[in-house]
């Protein structure tokens, strides 16, 4: 496990559980160089979207 990812599993003072997976998608943030850019998000930007701001969404009537 990466030492990053090492400390962040006691950040609270307790040992938290981490299945491999998690620690490879957590790998991900802590490489070097990393930005938030880095990760394709579009489809979750649209899913949000429309769960937000579509026809019948959640915030509609709330947007001037």
């Amino acid at each position: 496990m990466l030492p990053k990812l090492r400390r962040m599993r006691f950040r609270f003072g307790e040992p938290v559980p981490m299945s491999p997976k998690l620690v490879r998608e957590l790998a991900k943030f802590t490489r070097l160089g990393f930005h938030p850019d880095d990760i394709d998000t579009e489809d979750l930007v649209q899913e949000w979207q429309l769960k937000l701001f579509g026809a019948n969404g959640d915030l509609v009537d709330r947007v001037r």
